[in-house]
């Protein structure tokens, strides 16, 4: 997850997820986003690859430090993606899409 002022853009190693509002943590170091969320597809892209849909995405998170827990929920899909543990600073350790 990479946070800007601007919102944040996150990579799942095969899906991605963006949030165009900035992050704002209430007193109990808290947020909630709304952003978009698309599920990769396996493989090298194409230039002529149709774009990838996008799904409306809720994502929560809760700050404790530099260690953010992370839950982001498809509403349109009635699916939640996950809950992750991100650490400030920590290299990601993800696996592509084949």
């Amino acid at each position: 997850m990479t946070v800007t002022a601007e919102g944040a853009t996150l990579d799942y190693g095969c899906d991605a997820g963006k949030i165009e509002q900035p992050l704002g943590l209430d007193e109990r170091q808290q947020f909630s986003a709304r952003g978009t969320h698309s599920f990769g597809r396996g493989g090298p892209s194409q230039q002529d690859d149709p774009p990838l849909r996008r799904h409306a995405a809720t994502y929560e998170g809760t700050l404790n430090g530099s260690t953010m827990r992370l839950t982001v929920v498809l509403p349109d899909l009635s699916r939640r993606i996950g809950e992750f543990q991100l650490e400030r600073g920590r290299q990601p350790s993800l696996e592509r899409c084949l």
